[in-house]
C-alpha cells in the first residue's frame, strides 16, 4: 500500500521570542508568545507492505506459514516560506522515518511472539530565525509473547528498549539560539518488561497487580483505556478483557 498527500498550510503557529514592552516592567523584556508566523507546504509518501511470510518471500521462507511480516518506510518534505532553507521545515516532521515488524503462532504451541523495530534520523528544524532546533537518532524495539491457557485467559509478556513506557522514544532535542544560549532535552530509559494478564470478566473483582517495582493498571471497555500509576520505577501492566470469554 503506498500513499502520497500534498498539503498547503496558512497561518502556521510558531512560538516567537520577541523583545516587547510589557504591563509588568519598565523596561522590555524578551517574551515568547504563538503567532501566525507563516504559509508552509507539506508532503509525502508512505509505502508499506505486509502478508504471509510465504507470499512475500516465498524462496527464502517457504515453510514458514504462520509468520506474519510487515515493513513500512515514510518519506517527508516542508517548506516553511517565512525560513531560508534547508531546515525550514514543519516542526516534528523527520526527513524519513522506517518500520519493520513480525507475528507469528506456533501451531504445537498454545503461543504467539511478535516485535517491531522502528527508525528515525537525525533532523535539524529552523523554527525561526534566530532559533535552530536538533533533534537525534531514535531507535525502537518491542517484542511480545502471548501464552493463551484457555478462550478468555491469557497472558502476555512485552519487553521494548529505546523508548519511555507510555512516552515519546529515547533521544535528545537541543534547541539553539543565535545568540549562543541553548536548552537540551535528554530522554533516556532503560529496556522494559511488561506482563499482561487477560482475564474473563467472572474473576474482575478477584484480580490485582502482582508483579513490579512500578505498577499500572489499564482496564478497556467499550474502546475506552483507563492507565493508573501505581508506583515508580518499571512498570508492570495488568490489562482485564471485559468483553465475555
Amino acid at each position: 500500500m503506498d500513499l502520497f498527500f500534498h498539503r498547503q498550510i496558512t497561518s502556521l503557529v510558531r512560538t516567537v521570542t520577541t523583545l516587547q514592552p510589557v504591563a509588568w516592567a519598565s523596561v522590555p523584556r524578551w517574551v515568547a508568545q504563538p503567532l501566525n508566523f507563516s504559509s508552509a507546504t507539506t508532503s509525502g509518501l508512505e509505502l508499506e507492505v505486509k502478508g504471509r511470510a510465504t507470499e512475500l518471500m516465498p524462496v527464502l521462507l517457504a515453510d514458514a506459514k504462520t509468520l506474519n511480516l510487515r515493513a513500512s518506510i515514510n518519506f517527508y518534505r516542508s517548506r516553511v516560506a517565512a525560513l531560508p532553507g534547508p531546515d525550514n521545515r514543519l516542526d516534528g516532521q523527520q526527513p524519513w522515518s522506517t518500520t519493520l515488524g513480525f507475528d507469528n503462532r506456533f501451531v504445537s504451541l498454545p503461543l504467539n511472539v511478535g516485535g517491531s523495530m522502528s527508525l528515525n534520523p537525525p533532523y535539524d528544524t529552523q523554527l525561526t530565525l534566530d532559533q535552530l532546533q536538533r533533534r537525534s537518532r531514535t531507535r525502537t524495539l518491542d517484542l511480545f509473547g502471548q501464552w493463551i491457557f484457555r478462550p478468555g485467559l491469557s497472558m502476555r509478556l512485552a519487553a521494548s528498549s529505546g523508548v519511555q513506557p507510555f512516552g515519546p522514544p529515547n533521544g535528545q532535542t537541543a534547541t539553539l539560539l543565535a545568540n549562543g544560549d541553548f536548552t537540551r532535552i535528554d530522554r533516556q530509559t532503560k529496556p522494559h518488561l511488561y506482563d499482561n494478564f487477560w482475564l474473563p470478566s467472572a474473576l474482575l473483582e478477584k484480580a490485582a497487580v502482582a508483579i513490579g517495582e512500578e505498577r499500572w493498571m489499564k482496564l478497556e471497555h467499550g474502546g475506552v483505556a483507563l492507565e493508573r500509576p501505581i508506583s515508580d520505577h518499571r512498570p508492570v501492566i495488568l490489562e482485564l478483557d471485559l468483553s465475555p470469554a
